[in-house]
C-alpha cells in the first residue's frame, strides 16, 4: 500500500469537469473488472475550481502508477480540454502535470525569471506559460497577484524556483495549499491584515525564508503549513489562533524562541518537531499533543503558563529538557505504568527497538 492520500485533476470549468466525471465512470468500469483491482471517483465542485478526486487499489501495480495512468487516459479522451492532475501525500505535494494535447506533461522545474515551467511527459519536454495554467506570473523574481483577487490559488506558485519577493494584495483573505511551496528563493513574506486562512503545506520547503509577518487576523494555518523553512529565525503566532496543525513548523531548523500565547488551546502532534536550534519556549497552550516537539534536541528551557492541564506522550521526547521540568499535574501517562521513563525523553543508551512506540 502507498502513503500517498491525494490523486486528483483539477479544472477551471465546471462543464470540463463533468466531462471529466463521465469519462471517469466509463474508465472505473473498465479498471474494476481487473482483479485486485478498484478505483473511484468523487467530483467536488467550488467556486474557485472543480477537482476529481482518483482513490487507488491494486495488487498488481503501484496506486500512484495506476492513478497516474487513468489521468492520462482521461486526457487522452479530450486533448483540447486544460486539467491539472496533483498528487500529495500526509505533507508536500510530491508531482503535478498539466494536460496539452491529449498528454499530461509533469511539472519539474522553473526555467528562468520569467517563471516558466519546464514540463515533461516522458518522451517530450515543452516550456509551460504560467498565466495560460492558473499560475501566476513572475516577473524579475517579483510574484505578481492581480488587484482583487481573494484567494492565492492552490498550487499558484509551487515550486518557482525564480520567486524572490510577492506583494499580497489587501484583497486577499486565504492563501491556498501549497500556494508558495517549495520556493526556495522566496525570503520575505508580508501577509496583509485581510488575510485569515493560511493553507495547507502553504510555504512548505521555502528554504530561503527569513522572516514571516502573521497579523492577528489568521485564525486558520493548515498542516505543515512552514514546515521545512529551515531559515525560518522567528515566528510571532497569532493572539488569533487557537490551534496549532500537525507539522505546521516542523523542521525550521534556525528558530530559536517561540510564544505560544493563551488563544492557542492546542498544540497538535509533530507541530514544532525536528526544531534543532529551539532553546527556548513559552507554552500557554491547554494541551500539548505527542511529539510536538519531538527531536528539538537543544530545547532546555520551557515556560510553562497555568492553562497548560494535558502533556501528551512523548511531547518532548528526544529534547534536553528532563522529566521534572515538566508540570507533574498535566503529564499523561502511560497504560502501563512501568514505561514511565520512556514518557518525554529517550533514556541514555536506549535503542530504537527498546521504545514503546
Amino acid at each position: 500500500m502507498s502513503n500517498y492520500v491525494g490523486l486528483g485533476l483539477t479544472f477551471d470549468r465546471q462543464e470540463d469537469a463533468e466531462k471529466a466525471a463521465a469519462r471517469a465512470k466509463e474508465i472505473q468500469a473498465e479498471v474494476n473488472s481487473e482483479e485486485g483491482t478498484k478505483v473511484e471517483f468523487e467530483l467536488f465542485n467550488h467556486e474557485d475550481g472543480h477537482t476529481l478526486s482518483i482513490e487507488t487499489l491494486s495488487k498488481y501495480v503501484d496506486e500512484i502508477d495506476l492513478g497516474f495512468d487513468i489521468a492520462n487516459r482521461i486526457a487522452a479522451s479530450f486533448p483540447e480540454m486544460k486539467m491539472r492532475f496533483y498528487m500529495t501525500w500526509e505533507g508536500p505535494t510530491v508531482m503535478e502535470a498539466v494536460s496539452k494535447n491529449g498528454r499530461l506533461y509533469t511539472l519539474e522545474r522553473v526555467r528562468d525569471e520569467n517563471g516558466f515551467f519546464l514540463a515533461d511527459d516522458g518522451e517530450n519536454s515543452l516550456l509551460i506559460e504560467p498565466a495560460d495554467w492558473g499560475f501566476y506570473e513572475i516577473k524579475g523574481g517579483e510574484g505578481i497577484v492581480p488587484e482583487g483577487t481573494t484567494k492565492i490559488e492552490d498550487f499558484g506558485f509551487w515550486s518557482s524556483g525564480a520567486l524572490k519577493s510577492v506583494v499580497i494584495p489587501p484583497s486577499v483573505t486565504e492563501i491556498g495549499r501549497f500556494a508558495f511551496a517549495r520556493c526556495p528563493g522566496l525570503e520575505r513574506v508580508v501577509i496583509p491584515d485581510s488575510v485569515t486562512t493560511i493553507g495547507e503545506g502553504a510555504f512548505e520547503g521555502c528554504t530561503g525564508l527569513e522572516t514571516i509577518s502573521l497579523p492577528n487576523t489568521v485564525n486558520e494555518i493548515g498542516m505543515a503549513a512552514f514546515e521545512g523553512c529551515s531559515k525560518l529565525a522567528s515566528v510571532v503566532i497569532p493572539s488569533s489562533l487557537d490551534r496549532i496543525a500537525p507539522f505546521a513548523f516542523s523542521a525550521c531548523t534556525s528558530l530559536t524562541t517561540i510564544e505560544i500565547p493563551e488563544s492557542v488551546h492546542v498544540i497538535e502532534r509533530c507541530a514544532f518537531s525536528e526544531c534543532s536550534e529551539l532553546i527556548h519556549a513559552v507554552i500557554h497552550s491547554s494541551i500539548i499533543k505527542d511529539s510536538a516537539f519531538e527531536d528539538c534536541s537543544n530545547l532546555r528551557s520551557v515556560e510553562f503558563g497555568p492553562s497548560v492541564s494535558e502533556i501528551q506522550f512523548a511531547a518532548f521526547i528526544h529534547t534536553a529538557l528532563r522529566e521534572e521540568d515538566l508540570p507533574e499535574h498535566a503529564r499523561v501517562k502511560p497504560k502501563d505504568d512501568d514505561e514511565n521513563e520512556y514518557m518525554y525523553k529517550r533514556p541514555e543508551g536506549a535503542e530504537d527497538d527498546d521504545l514503546p512506540f
